[in-house]
């Protein structure tokens, strides 16, 4: 499960989106108005799903330090995540910005007694998000600015053998694509059905760049 590493921008996250209430209405049935309080609120019902639905594009970095031989070839780990990933359908970037979301794969370990090994795997997803600066009104350049905003995708500490360590971590390597994959699902499930703009506009943005 993703958890925010800053908790504190949530409560700003929706000076970049346009707030929008609609009605879920069926292709058979006529509108009916909706009061305000029934109207979907982007501000205290987003969270992190209104971020999560949109990502699409991820720069990969891995961060590999482990000893005592544990791990022989590391690069094979950002191979298994990124050839998950790539399988459900996100695209990967070639090089780092900051309109590309970075995943960040750290792995951490050392020989344990003779022939054992522990290694902690972690795939952290970095996100820029526009927020609102307080008291920023009239300045002359806007009110928003860029924020890194930081989710524990997954972390797992293994123990074992030496040996059988390498293909281990190539599983869960694999494992944490598509733990981010069905977080990413189940935001976009949750975020397009109640605000449809936001679908709306992210299906134009994805026509346009194909």
């Amino acid at each position: 499960m993703i958890f925010p590493h800053r908790i504190w921008i949530i409560g700003m996250i929706a000076g970049s989106i346009t707030l929008f209430g609609a009605s879920l209405q069926s292709e058979n049935t006529s509108p009916s108005p909706m009061t305000q309080a029934q109207q979907p609120n982007l501000l205290f019902e987003g969270g992190n799903a209104a971020i999560l639905a949109t990502r699409h594009n991820f720069f990969i970095k891995y961060d590999d330090e482990v000893t005592g031989g544990c791990l022989p070839r590391p690069s094979r780990l950002r191979d298994k995540l990124e050839l998950e990933m790539r399988r459900n359908g996100l695209l990967m970037s070639e090089k780092k910005s900051t309109l590309n979301d970075t995943l960040t794969l750290s792995a951490l370990g050392f020989k344990v007694g003779r022939g054992y090994c522990a290694v902690t795997l972690t795939l952290t997803l970095e996100s820029w998000v526009g927020v609102r600066v307080p008291y920023a009104q009239g300045n002359p350049s806007g009110e928003l600015t860029l924020v890194p905003m930081q989710f524990i995708v997954g972390q797992y500490l293994l123990t074992g053998t030496r040996r059988s360590m390498q293909k281990r971590l190539e599983k869960v390597a694999a494992e944490l694509g598509d733990t981010l994959y069905l977080q990413i699902s189940r935001s976009r499930d949750k975020i397009f059905r109640k605000y449809p703009t936001i679908r709306n506009n992210y299906r134009k943005m994805i026509e346009s760049n194909q």
